[in-house]
């Protein structure tokens, strides 16, 4: 091991010589919450929203702290420190004993509240010295509310606490802060549910913004990335009696490097490498293998993110052939599909397969033969779970699409009169801006897809939506629990777009109501230029961004002409121009994009997409370099044009709005005046403060009911009656100045 025990710090363990900069790591696990259902405080709160206890979360951060402490470098830095904070079940505990000594803290939010300044001092520190990097994970519970994942600390809910439902930290807002800390690179791994039930919503359960950037870099990083266990709105499981979580065992996995081909990491040199887009990769597909050992009926899509991403970063090194100490290479014999459901903070279809044969990293080149192949086995695996449907669309009167709502083309598709008629009640299709009702006859269904196990069944509904400029549509659908759900839909300016509806059912008894609802493009069917030109190019690097890695799917667009033509030529397909935009920066291909971003904020002023992307261009290109008040205030120009545009439309634009409004409103606030500072006069109106706030209601708005894992945006919330709270409308997320 390579470091020792602080005794003076509960938890703290150093290198020998302490040094200021290196590889500054969090890990903190929590399965015991005292108060929530089934736990140990003698009073717990009188209502815990279905989160209980959990099983494997402090023993799989136990295990990650034993790699960490061995792993000599991480993310390009020799090991420096680590502050490690547990919460065991009793199960748990002679296992993290053995791996720790004992020696860590207990994460109650005061003490995680600490840890975390701690850990970013420890990092600033040594911002002038060499490598600096930081890493952090974290497995227990989480939520997502008002489009902020909260990770909730060991206390949270106690009901003798003023406040305890705010013991949560907000873990985007760290990540911002820790960005400005000093670092070279950062790497986030976030084993938690994203859904947001019922108690979260009630109690406004959202993270405490624990850190606060600082004003200026002190150093600009090359690459601030998260892995998080599932993607929004969804569950992350863990099955009792295994020796991690199912996204921690792949992970650690993936660190180790799996024998005897040791993959993901490149053998080609020495040290053996990994770099991210190859454990993104890995740990991808491991979950879909790992959790379809034990059913059938969940998902959990692994979800990265980064500002600035880059899949080449280093995440590990190692020795040749040395196998390092920590999980079996192994998985358990595999239960038949459903025989033990995992746990996790809430119910949640899967696919698996075997791993491929063949490995890619960005370091080497890009090997689309590889990428290929790895993309089609990953992906042919899940499709074998689903059954196809198409003979009675193509048989429809005028070929190639049925009705949307015709009940006997549904029935067909989802297989049970007790799912498709509470369906075809419940879903609603209308006009955005007028609220006025669409005919379903407008929307050509192109293909259906569904697999069903047990209480589950998970529908993939294709449909074409015809073009109109300006134009939205909002699919509006009531669910289980009483969730409200909508998906807004920009109509493209001349080209019909093919969308997939993705649409999860559970049962309850006899009756079966939706519990998930979200859309992204579906596959092209026809041979028209459309198809060939912009949806077949952008569908391929969705399943490539799904089955392989972001960075992969960057690389693509970047390497393609045909993909490059999607953003040149915009005024035939703003909506596809705009869906490649975000990928590019998304991946971190900035120097791609020229200023095509803002000549569709310019041209296409109807889709909000345009001038979010623009602003978040010209923020990412000023990143590390002397601060240039031009292009900021050209940056805020854009932004605030939401006021008037209303919110992005596309997932990915809109989660950069919300970034944006932060940065914005941080930057904004004020000095505290001093004691002696004379009162002001009488103040003048401030023209660019009233446009920063009319702007982030707007994106507020929005945010407050975002479900942001799926392409085009979509929201859920709870209907009830006190508060009064009704279905779920595209007013009272799109809202825009008229």
């Amino acid at each position: 091991m390579t470091l020792i025990a602080d005794t003076d710090t509960k938890g703290l363990w150093t290198a020998a010589d302490k040094p200021r900069s290196g590889s500054h790591a969090l890990i903190v696990g929590v399965s015991d919450y005292p108060y929530l259902s089934g736990g140990s405080a003698r009073e717990r709160a009188p209502n815990s929203g279905g989160l209980g206890q959990l099983a494997l979360s402090a023993v799989t951060a136990a295990r990650m702290f034993d790699w960490f402490s061995k792993a000599g470098r991480v993310a390009g830095a020799p090991v420096a420190s680590c502050r490690l904070l547990l919460a065991p079940s009793a199960g748990e505990m002679a296992e993290i004993n053995r791996l720790t000594n004992g020696h860590f803290a207990r994460p109650d939010f005061a003490v995680l509240r600490g840890a975390i300044e701690a850990w970013r001092d420890a990092i600033y520190k040594g911002r002038t010295g060499d490598e600096n990097t930081a890493f952090f994970f974290f497995s227990g519970h989480g939520v997502e509310h008002l489009a902020s994942p909260a990770l909730l600390a060991a206390d949270i809910l106690d009901p003798n606490a003023a406040g305890s439902e705010a013991r949560a930290v907000a873990i985007e807002a760290v990540a911002r802060a820790v960005k400005t800390s000093g670092i070279d690179r950062a790497l986030f791994f976030v084993d938690a549910c994203r859904n947001a039930p019922a108690l979260a919503m009630t109690l406004n359960i959202v993270g405490d913004e624990v850190l606060k950037p600082q004003p200026y870099l002190a150093k600009s990083p090359d690459a601030v990335i998260s892995l998080q266990s599932t993607r929004s709105g969804l569950q992350s499981f863990q099955v009792p009696g295994e020796d991690a979580t199912i996204f921690g065992r792949a992970l650690l996995e993936a660190l180790q490097g799996a024998p005897p081909e040791f993959v993901p990491y490149d053998t080609h040199g020495t040290p053996w490498r990994l770099v991210f887009a190859s454990l993104e990769s890995h740990v991808k597909n491991r979950v879909r293998e790992l959790l379809a050992a034990h059913t059938a009926a969940k998902i959990q899509p692994v979800e990265p993110s980064g500002i600035p991403y880059d899949g080449a970063m280093i995440v590990a090194e190692r020795a040749p052939a040395v196998v390092m100490v920590g999980l079996a290479p192994e998985p358990p014999e595999a239960a038949p599909p459903d025989s033990a459901p995992p746990d996790s903070e809430g119910p949640g279809s899967s696919g698996g397969g075997p791993a491929p044969e063949i490995a890619w990293t960005p370091e080497i080149k890009l090997d689309e033969l590889a990428l290929d192949s790895i993309v089609s086995k990953r992906a042919d695996t899940m499709l074998r779970r689903f059954k196809t449907f198409r003979a009675g669309i193509d048989a429809a009167p005028g070929g190639g699409g049925g009705d949307l709502l015709d009940f006997r083309t549904m029935h067909d598709i989802l297989g049970h009169e007790s799912v498709t008629g509470p369906f075809l009640n419940a879903l609603s299709i209308r006009d955005a801006w007028s609220g006025a009702r669409l005919s379903a006859q407008e929307f050509k269904l192109t293909q259906g897809r569904s697999n069903e196990v047990g209480d589950s069944l998970t529908s993939w509904i294709d449909v074409e939506i015809p073009p109109g400029k300006g134009q939205v549509v909002w699919f509006g659908v009531a669910g289980m629990g009483d969730v409200s759900f909508g998906v807004a839909i920009p109509r493209d300016a001349a080209l019909a777009m093919p969308v997939r509806l993705d649409v999860g059912f559970s049962r309850s008894g006899r009756d079966w109501a939706v519990e998930q609802f979200s859309a992204r493009l579906g596959e092209p069917r026809g041979d028209d230029t459309a198809s060939k030109m912009f949806w077949r190019p952008l569908w391929e690097l969705q399943r490539i961004e799904a089955f392989s890695d972001l960075a992969a799917a960057g690389l693509k667009i970047r390497g393609l002409d045909d993909l490059l033509d999607i953003v040149v030529r915009k005024v035939e397909s703003p909506v596809a121009a705009a869906i490649a935009m975000s990928l590019l920066l998304r991946s971190g291909n900035l120097d791609v994009l020229k200023d095509w971003p803002r000549n569709l904020a310019s041209w296409f002023p109807w889709l909000p997409d345009g001038s979010i992307l623009w602003a978040e261009t010209l923020l990412r290109r000023a990143e590390g370099r002397p601060i240039d008040p031009k292009a900021q205030e050209e940056a805020f120009s854009y932004f605030v044009k939401s006021a008037t545009q209303g919110p992005p439309l596309l997932t990915p634009s809109l989660r950069m709005a919300i970034t944006q409004m932060q940065m914005w409103r941080s930057r904004s606030k004020p000095d505290a005046p001093k004691p002696d500072d004379p009162k002001p006069a009488d103040p003048k109106p401030d023209p660019k403060a009233a446009a920063l706030a009319g702007a982030s209601r707007v994106i507020e708005t929005a945010a407050r009911h975002l479900v942001s894992g799926s392409l085009f945006a979509s929201f859920a919330r709870i209907v009830s009656a006190d508060p009064p709270m009704s279905a779920l409308t595209a007013a009272d997320v799109l809202s825009r100045a008229r």
